[in-house]
């Protein structure tokens, strides 16, 4: 999926929607957030803060086509509107008239077309699904779990920095989850000593735990590199979850072995 397949996709799930009420729980529905969520708001505006940057960044390849500014209106700049956290409290009803006219679809329908040549490989909803498993099977072990504060707030930090990456995924593609690996082995590497310390003194029930999350990031770091296997420029694209898993899992090893 290319950057204007993933808008015209939110695009046409935005204007399917019949039933007006606030556009907090329209987009929820857009993004498949369950609308329990405790901070359904800030996970909303994170999301829709990310869909102004995708079509801003749609038209930035565009506009390296020499694509005119003038192709992608309407349904750019009212799509954009829309996708604002001040308007998270108004009525679906206000803006779908703006949204739907067939104008708009047109403009998304071409922008995926126009972009084909920039499509990564898709996270099938099985492998979606399954990594969100293990994240909510890690979060529940860790809340059971007894183990050092430093230790429980390393593996938490992890679990939201992933999940929050997967939350990202259907709007801006692979970006998001490589940035967040980017983190985790930047929280591995920088964090080395004390974390090393804290596993040392763990309980095996604890190490356990930090073991599972290890082998949790390394599979999403494949899951990644799978999605990147695109042509840009002539070159293929940098294998950021190969680089990761390179950086992690020795580490892990070292933990284990006492090193």
């Amino acid at each position: 999926m290319n950057p204007g397949a993933r808008l015209h996709r939110i695009y046409e799930k935005l204007a399917a929607k019949m039933t007006d009420q606030r556009m907090v729980e329209t987009w929820a529905e857009v993004f498949d957030l369950d609308k329990s969520l405790p901070h359904l708001e800030d996970e909303v505006t994170n999301l829709v803060m990310a869909l102004r940057s995708e079509i801003k960044f749609a038209r930035e390849r565009l506009d390296s086509y020499g694509v005119p500014p003038n192709l992608t209106s309407p349904g750019f700049e009212r799509l954009t509107q829309v996708a604002s956290p001040g308007q998270l409290h108004s009525g679906w009803n206000g803006h779908r008239g703006n949204i739907q006219p067939p104008e708009c679809r047109k403009v998304f329908e071409w922008v995926e077309w126009a972009l084909r040549e920039e499509d990564e490989a898709d996270m099938s909803a099985d492998e979606m699904q399954q990594l969100r498993s293990e994240l909510d099977a890690l979060e529940s072990s860790l809340r059971e779990a007894d183990m050092a504060p430093y230790l429980r707030d390393f593996v938490q930090r992890q679990v939201d920095t992933i999940r929050s990456a997967l939350r990202m995924y259907g709007v801006q593609g692979v970006k998001p989850v490589q940035d967040a690996l980017q983190k985790v082995a930047g929280a591995y590497k920088t964090q080395e000593r004390p974390l090393a310390q804290a596993y040392e003194a763990a309980a095996p029930p604890a190490k356990s735990l930090f073991e599972r999350t290890s082998g949790m990031v390394d599979r999403v770091a494949k899951v990644s590199d799978s999605l990147c296997k695109i042509k840009k420029a002539g070159e293929e694209a940098i294998a950021v979850g190969s680089a990761v898993s390179a950086l992690v899992l020795p580490y892990a090893s070292k933990l284990l072995s006492g090193g």
